[in-house]
């Protein structure tokens, strides 16, 4: 798993190919088969492919323009009584983190690339995608094959661990 993890990155080139259903399907069950509190399973999943992306163009910032050129976007929905609420932290928004870094994985898997967004208009998606008004689209989740621009290779830079890494304490 290391190396995919490694190798997978957030792709901002993305071809209009179709993605292929039994492709959706995987990348759905990682999200499914991701750890949450008490097994609370709070994320819920809507998919838009092909020409049903336009219904939320429009609430994508400029910033993110590139996304809108993806065959399938994924608004990954949740609410807070969904899952635990400890000590004050809310964890229905971790729980949906790790789901997504599942389907981040499980997309580079099936050959594809993926990147998460926080830039867009959270009510307008709500109104387009009839998302009852307690609920918050907490990630949209690009996803399609590469574009042009994806197969140039662009490396990845992290950190040294001893940046990041305290034993013991801080």
């Amino acid at each position: 798993m290391l190396k995919e993890i490694e190798e997978r990155r957030s792709a901002r080139s993305f071809s209009d190919r179709p993605v292929e259903d039994e492709k959706l399907i995987n990348i759905l069950r990682a999200g499914q088969w991701a750890p949450s509190c008490y097994n609370n399973q709070p994320w819920h999943f809507v998919v838009l492919r092909g020409e049903e992306t336009r219904r939320i163009h429009d609430a994508i910032n400029r910033g993110n323009s590139w996304a809108k050129s993806s065959y399938m976007i994924i608004a990954v929905v949740s609410k807070r009584d969904l899952d635990c609420i400890s000590n004050g932290r809310e964890y229905y928004m971790f729980s949906c983190g790790l789901a997504v870094e599942n389907m981040l994985l499980e997309s580079y898997h099936q050959g594809l690339v993926a990147h998460s967004i926080l830039g867009f208009n959270e009510d307008l998606v709500k109104e387009r995608l009839s998302i009852p008004g307690e609920y918050r689209v907490l990630i949209l989740l690009i996803i399609g094959y590469p574009g042009d621009e994806e197969m140039k290779d662009h490396k990845r830079e992290r950190k040294n661990l001893e940046e990041i890494v305290n034993y013991g304490g801080w």
